[in-house]
């Protein structure tokens, strides 16, 4: 196997830790309504929220017409949703914990810590790296800004701005043609192991999964490397022939 020519990736959860523990995010998030939630049990409604939130987002077409691009208006739905199961009569209260958590999750993006030191080191070596990242253009440009990563790519590209997501293979070859690269010189990295790994190996492309908490992948799924930190990519670029 030849070392890539192009690399691509993921944003959210591969460069920024942004979503990353949810079920255990909704859990503490919800401790604060205890008080108000009284008759019902707080843990069961957070993973209520975190079933219904799993559901949402495997929808095929949640970057399509489902909603996805807005991150906000996605939790409202999720947690009205959650409510209903949960025979709770409250949609201003579920409005509330929604754009709290999402508040919540937007103040706690951070970059993992090799993040700025790999792009750099990439960059500087002449391989073309491009950003292929599933959101709405607001969100993900304003990440992008607060971290000053934009700089680091030949190409970005956000789900909303290009018209298709992860996994559809158009918009991998949207990204091949933007890089002046092929499938079969170009590596992606990412979390996702649908929209990442198995979208990327759809249309012959490597797929590097970043896997920073060591979880197993399910049997389907064979990504043809793993890392648990961007800082292992260059070497495994040195060593890939």
């Amino acid at each position: 196997m030849a070392p890539p020519t192009a690399l691509l990736f993921d944003l959210d959860d591969t460069l920024i830790r942004a979503y990353a523990n949810r079920e255990a995010a909704w859990r503490d998030h919800l401790m604060a309504y205890a008080a108000v939630l009284p008759s019902h049990d707080v843990l069961q409604i957070a993973d209520t929220i975190s079933s219904c939130a799993a559901r949402f987002w495997r929808h095929p077409d949640v970057y399509d017409c489902g909603g996805g691009h807005d991150l906000g208006a996605a939790r409202r739905t999720i947690v009205g949703e959650a409510f209903a199961e949960c025979a709770i009569d409250a949609p201003a209260l579920a409005v509330e914990i929604a754009d709290a958590f999402t508040a919540k999750r937007q103040k706690g993006y951070e970059l993992y810590p090799d993040t700025v030191p790999v792009l750099t080191a990439l960059w500087d070596s002449g391989i073309r790296l491009g950003l292929l990242t599933n959101g709405g253009r607001d969100s993900q440009r304003a990440k992008l800004d607060r971290f000053a990563l934009a700089s680091f790519f030949h190409f970005v590209g956000i789900s909303e701005e290009l018209g298709s997501a992860k996994p559809n293979a158009a918009i991998f070859h949207q990204a091949l043609a933007a890089l002046d690269s092929t499938a079969a010189s170009t590596w992606m990295v990412g979390d996702h192991l649908e929209w990442d790994i198995a979208g990327a190996q759809a249309v012959g492309m490597v797929a590097v999964w970043f896997n920073p908490d060591a979880v197993a992948a399910p049997a389907h799924t064979k990504p043809d490397h793993v890392v648990t930190n961007l800082g292992q990519l260059p070497g495994l670029l040195r060593n890939t022939v």
